[in-house]
């Protein structure tokens, strides 16, 4: 099974240096590199964009390349938080990633579109799993353009597909999951709503938040040994590192660092409480990768 995990950190916290987010990333990479080591990738949502960076190596090898230290530094530990500040005194901009280490099912990590993140018509999107029906979803989808060999296209491409259709976000998620076979977790981001996407359907996502900061991993050990080796326990404050049930999902609004947490059982059933709110927020996707796919997301 492949490694994925991410953070969420609010601009105004002592959390969000340059020095701190650089050492978060690297932290998340090399201890999710025994989930797989065969390609890595990361995705960052800045106030404009999602910029995509992915290579076919091993994360310990992908961290420390000249190109993705150039990445952070010029993408990202430079341009986002001051952008942030600029455009919002009041903290609402946040830092957000989402990272993948790969352990190869479907298709080869040479064919950079099979590596993730993946991009499916402004979702972008990570995940752990073997999805075993995804030739027949393809094929039950004909309208929708595939891009990779990867069982987890497909995932991200029925949940853009359901949002396009009228659904909510919740909705679109729900209803993906009960039409897939196989082990499911995911996160996203998008291009159209300031959301970050959490789901699973079995239980292989955890997470740590308080109002400073958002931490997830696909192993509860991982996100521990994370949290202890970056002293984060005590700068986090109270709390406890959370796990999603297999069925559940959260929407974390990016914008406020409010968490939405729902079942699909509820979401297809169209409970009273209603959709969760998600502002609009529309971004371009970049990918910044040595070999970028030839077309647009």
């Amino acid at each position: 099974m492949c490694g994925i995990f991410g953070a969420v950190i609010a601009t105004e916290s002592s959390l969000s240096s340059h020095e701190n987010v650089l050492d978060y990333i690297r932290s998340l990479f090399v201890l999710s590199e025994s989930r797989g080591k065969e390609a890595a990738g990361l995705a960052i949502a800045g106030p404009k964009s999602i910029v995509v960076y992915k290579q076919p190596l091993p994360a310990s090898k992908f961290i420390d390349s000249v190109d993705f230290r150039a990445l952070l530094k010029s993408e990202w530990m430079s341009g986002v938080p001051c952008e942030a500040h600029s455009g919002d005194r009041n903290g609402s901009q946040k830092l957000a990633f989402i990272g993948h280490s790969r352990l190869v099912t479907d298709g080869a990590r040479e064919q950079h579109d099979n590596n993730q993140p993946v991009q499916f018509h402004g979702v972008v999107g990570i995940h752990n799993g073997i999805i075993v029906n995804h030739q027949s979803l393809w094929a039950q989808n004909p309208e929708l353009d595939r891009h990779s060999e990867t069982d987890s296209e497909v995932i991200f491409a029925l949940v853009r597909k359901r949002l396009e259709s009228g659904r909510d976000l919740e909705q679109a998620t729900a209803q993906t999951f009960a039409e897939i076979d196989g082990a499911a977790s995911i996160a996203g981001f998008f291009n159209d709503r300031d959301a970050l996407l959490l789901a699973t359907n079995n239980g292989s996502l955890y997470y740590r938040m308080s109002n400073q900061a958002f931490f997830f991993s696909s192993e509860e050990f991982i996100l521990r040994q994370f949290l202890d080796a970056n002293h984060l326990d005590d700068q986090l404050g109270a709390g406890q590192i959370l796990a999603l049930e297999p069925g559940d999902g959260i929407i974390l609004d990016l914008k406020r660092l409010k968490p939405y947490r729902f079942t699909f059982e509820n979401a297809v059933a169209s409970v009273p409480d209603g959709p969760i709110e998600v502002p609009a927020k529309p971004r371009s996707i970049e990918d910044r990768s040595p070999t970028p796919p030839r077309r647009s997301a």
